[in-house]
């Protein structure tokens, strides 16, 4: 009869017994120790939730400001992450009060008749219901468009239902989507991303008359590029790009939405 123990030379002492593997188990949970390191991991995360907030609607407020909207002077503006979660999260629970992060902006040269709404959600998902609730927000403020900066998944139900509502007789608003982590950092400010300009429409005539082209010549860039999107431009704009070059200077280009 073989003996497991003897030929191989392992020690029964090596296989706790289940009250053993049940004191070890509950002592590595339930430890001042573990605690607390569960308690540090906890913090950095929430920290680190709080810092997306407040750098995610910093850029919003940028991005509004390149579309040529102006934010009401009693607007929060926090100027560090402290400041920000002194005013905008629940002292209570440490919750980001994500309804009082909401940007209403009103074009500064369209005037009422152009207005955005910037919202933040911070659940799981979106759905439908949540896409009503927010163009009904967003038509109490008369506004022409409204962009959703999310935390969670969109399903596509929910962003099908925004292109319906775009269409919407009594009220079309159209919707934006963003991403949180996709607006933490303002793209159009890092140093090795040319600078892009939308032009006005009599701006982009001046520019094809000038140069005897049609829009349909000139390059593309594409309706879901990032640059277009931070402008919130449609098919059809023309984009001047400004690239600087350690041998040329700075050129310039031109390129169609498409």
């Amino acid at each position: 009869m073989v003996h497991l123990y003897e030929n191989n030379s392992i020690s029964p002492s090596l296989f706790p017994s289940p009250a053993r593997v049940a004191f070890i188990v509950f002592f590595s949970l339930f430890s001042p120790l573990h605690k607390k390191k569960r308690g540090n991991m906890s913090t950095a995360t929430q920290t680190k939730k709080y810092s997306k907030a407040f750098r995610s609607r910093a850029t919003m407020i940028e991005m509004l400001g390149d579309r040529g909207y102006v934010l009401p002077n009693d607007t929060p503006r926090p100027a560090s992450l402290d400041e920000f979660k002194h005013n905008l999260t629940l002292s209570t629970t440490n919750e980001i009060l994500y309804d009082s992060c909401t940007l209403v902006g009103q074009h500064k040269d369209n005037g009422p008749s152009d207005i955005i709404v910037v919202f933040f959600d911070g659940e799981e998902k979106i759905n439908t219901i949540k896409i009503r609730g927010y163009w009904m927000k967003a038509a109490e403020q008369n506004a022409r468009s409204m962009i959703i900066v999310h935390v969670g998944h969109v399903n596509p139900a929910a962003r099908k239902f925004a292109v319906e509502l775009a269409r919407n007789e009594e009220k079309p608003i159209k919707t934006q989507f963003f991403d949180q982590d996709d607006v933490v950092i303002n793209i159009t400010k890092h140093e090795l991303v040319p600078t892009h300009e939308p032009l006005t429409q009599a701006q982009a005539d001046e520019v094809l008359a000038n140069h005897n082209v049609q829009l349909a010549q000139l390059p593309r860039i594409l309706l879901r590029d990032p640059q277009v999107q931070y402008f919130g431009l449609e098919r059809g704009r023309v984009v001047k790009i400004t690239r600087s070059s350690e041998t040329a200077g700075q050129y310039v280009t031109y390129r169609q939405v498409v």
